[in-house]
């Protein structure tokens, strides 16, 4: 009978551990995809622009999808307003064309979609099936990030 309470607890143990390293698993990656467009050089090799130090002031998760898809979007704030140079370049982009940018009134957006057949942006995976959606104002220190998987 002692071999059989060793067996019982060895699964148990087991188990206990395997329980522990898919939590962990999952909170990890749910970490990862909270923060994974709050880093400023990867918004700027996805966008072309650089963009001054900023600082989240909240985050909101979406709709989430049974098969992992989900929809996301983080306020931010710079410390001051963008420059009106940022601003000029931004026109630049748009009048040259397909750059992602686009413009309406003060309000300035860049979106894109990739994976599943449509090109990722440089240093982006194309099997990740991502979009990303970011918005300034000129003369506003405050801005949006909607981004997710699909």
């Amino acid at each position: 009978m002692k071999w059989f309470k060793r067996i019982v607890v060895t699964i148990a143990v087991i188990i206990a551990f395997f329980i522990i390293a898919f939590w962990t698993l999952a909170c990890w990656f749910e970490y990862h995809e909270k923060h994974y467009f709050q880093d400023r050089d990867r918004i700027e090799r996805i966008t072309g622009v650089a963009l001054p130090k900023f600082k989240v002031t909240s985050y909101d998760e979406g709709d989430r999808g049974f098969t992992g898809d989900y929809n996301d979007f983080f306020f931010f704030e710079f410390k001051n307003p963008l420059p009106d140079e940022l601003f000029d370049e931004l026109d630049e982009k748009i009048k040259a064309g397909n750059t992602g940018w686009r413009k309406e009134g003060n309000k300035y957006s860049f979106s894109q979609t990739w994976g599943n057949g449509i090109p990722a942006p440089k240093g982006e995976d194309e099997n990740d099936d991502r979009f990303f959606n970011i918005t300034i104002t000129r003369g506003d220190k405050r801005g949006i990030v909607k981004h997710g998987t699909w």
